[in-house]
């Protein structure tokens, strides 16, 4: 199980870029406060510091923050490649029954494209348990069908 989060990742590495608990806040719109015991139970959790704290002083980072940091600049990238990339390589993929298909399939395709021209739209026909099976997996996004009544999907 996980017990670090990303926005916690997003924490310590607005602290480490900005050397101040307060401007860190401001710029990830978080109280300095939640920031700070934010900050505390990944020490924690990690069990040892990852800034040096004073009143008044810069913060710094020690030499297990480093690794920490890097480590963590990582996972936010991947996870941001992951929103991104694979978002917009991931097609829409509109399904229809086979035995209307070759009257409605090709137009709602050919609307959707024109609408949507940033989006990969893909097209498939089958039955109507291959269509539930990909609506219920997440292989399919919607359905052109006779009212069946999908198991409310």
């Amino acid at each position: 199980m996980l017990y670090i989060t990303l926005r916690q990742y997003e924490y310590l590495v607005g602290v480490a870029d900005t050397k101040s608990l307060t401007r860190a806040a401001q710029l990830l719109h978080v109280s300095q406060p939640s920031l700070s015991v934010a900050i505390t139970r990944v020490e924690r959790r990690l069990g040892q510091p990852i800034f040096l704290r004073g009143k008044g002083a810069a913060i710094e980072i020690t030499p297990f923050g480093h690794r920490v940091l890097a480590k963590a600049r990582g996972v936010l990238e991947l996870a941001s490649r992951i929103e991104q990339e694979d978002a917009a390589a991931t097609p829409f993929v509109l399904g229809c029954f086979e035995d209307i298909a070759p009257w409605y399939l090709a137009p709602a395709l050919d609307r959707l494209k024109s609408r949507f021209t940033d989006l990969r739209i893909e097209g498939r026909e089958g039955r109507f348990t291959d269509i539930a099976d990909a609506l219920t997996t997440g292989r399919m996004d919607v359905a052109i069908s006779y009212d069946v009544g999908f198991a409310g999907k």
